[in-house]
């Protein structure tokens, strides 16, 4: 369901945001379902707030390399911060993949442009994932 703003966009020929909509579909569906509506609401906002700061930041920073390499490894050792708590680990690797589809942008101009297509698409994910529908899947034990 995460993927139908790119279906649409597909069946009306609106090819100029396929990418940015695949990628923000792709990025939220790998995340675990909470069980409680409290978390996948948490989890939702953090995705939501957090993924489009660090969409922004990867898309300025594309341009200049060695401030992408500082940008990149700072977000990185931030984000391992997240991985001790059991939202945070998955959470973390989704944000840094968020990060990278703004380095993949390849200009300040170009995440500017595709911005507002990402956060409408990960928000629609994070409104999907509140539908009672789904089976919650927390993460494992091990992570």
């Amino acid at each position: 369901m995460c993927l139908i703003p790119l279906l649409v966009a597909t069946a009306l020929d609106q090819t100029t945001y396929l990418v940015t909509l695949g990628q923000g579909a792709f990025f939220f569906s790998t995340l675990f379902l909470p069980p409680r509506m409290s978390g996948r609401i948490v989890m939702g906002s953090l995705v939501v707030a957090l993924g489009l700061g660090f969409y922004l930041i990867g898309g300025t920073v594309a341009p200049t390399p060695w401030i992408a390499v500082v940008f990149t490894f700072f977000v990185c050792v931030n984000l391992s911060y997240l991985s001790g708590w059991k939202i945070g680990g998955p959470l973390a690797l989704t944000l840094v993949m968020i990060y990278t589809a703004g380095l993949n942008t390849g200009s300040p101009e170009k995440a500017s442009a595709n911005f507002l297509v990402f956060a409408f698409v990960m928000s629609w994910s994070a409104i999907i994932s509140l539908l009672p529908i789904w089976t919650p899947l927390p993460p494992t034990a091990g992570q």
